[in-house]
């Protein structure tokens, strides 16, 4: 069996922080180059390449003057060379909730509604670098390195050319209760029940700050976490399922493979010769 660990401040060996920094340059107190997760989003900036980075086990080559946005509880391994460099910007939920507060505009939970790895160009570098630059200066100066935190995802709003539409209390009120309720499969009825407002506002709302509906929402919840449960467990396909609330395998299989592209036990299989081959 596969212990998948998950990270959070805490694990870093300092206080919890809305936002902190990590430069590469200081040895990790855990280790990245196996699979984990965290409890934060982390976003990862590579001043020079090297490696590789498996997400999901979908890997992405480690280029220079890119950027990778990992949400929270994704999980994925770090493997880079010795001459790479870069840092780690990680967020939590409450510094995205008080900058939504701020700056109502902007629709900052857009950056961590799914993995993003991008190469910067020239212009892109160009507006971003100060801040990158800055933010590696920065050590015990909280109130400094929160405002510099919040320009960079600011910037990468735009970079990244998501909507920027009103971020909603709805919207960050649905994300917690879906991680809360995903495996009951809760209707969009019952989740405006829950928010004290109409289905009809509830889905208007989301598919406006999201672009998604409650029911992909919970979906790719649901197969992050079945994902995740296939690589940690020896348990049979069928027993996973039943751990899922699945009651037919088939049903089961299908969902999968709709999601995935391929069935759990493909999944599996390609799980064991991605592990071989590192």
């Amino acid at each position: 069996m596969n212990k998948i660990p998950t990270y959070s401040f805490f694990n870093t060996g300092r206080k919890e922080k809305l936002v902190d920094v990590f430069i590469w340059t200081v040895p990790s107190p855990y280790l990245t180059d196996i699979p984990h997760c965290h409890d934060y989003h982390e976003i990862m900036f590579f001043n020079k390449g090297g490696g590789n980075h498996d997400i999901d086990f979908k890997s992405y080559p480690l280029e220079s003057n890119a950027v990778h946005i990992v949400p929270k509880l994704y999980l994925h391994q770090l493997q880079r060379t010795k001459n790479s460099e870069g840092f780690t910007i990680a967020v939590s939920d409450i510094f995205i909730d008080q900058l939504i507060k701020f700056d109502p505009t902007t629709n900052y939970r857009s950056l961590f509604t799914d993995v993003s790895v991008k190469k910067l160009n020239a212009t892109e570098m160009d507006g971003i670098e100060y801040y990158l630059k800055e933010i590696q200066k920065i050590d015990n100066n909280d109130s400094i390195r929160q405002n510099l935190c919040a320009c960079v995802l600011l910037k990468l709003v735009e970079i990244l050319n998501l909507k920027i539409v009103p971020s909603s209390f709805i919207e960050t009120n649905i994300r917690k209760l879906i991680e809360e309720n995903f495996m009951k499969r809760l209707s969009s009825q019952q989740y405006a029940d829950k928010l004290n407002i109409s289905v009809v506002n509830l889905n208007v709302k989301l598919k406006k700050s999201t672009g998604k509906t409650i029911g992909k929402l919970q979906d790719e919840m649901l197969i992050s976490k079945i994902k995740q449960r296939i690589y940690s467990s020896n348990d049979e396909m069928k027993e996973i399922a039943g751990q899922f609330g699945f009651l037919d395998y088939a049903h089961f299989s299908k969902f999968f493979k709709n999601h995935s592209g391929n069935s759990p036990s493909e999944y599996k299989k390609s799980l064991q010769k991605h592990t071989s081959d590192r």
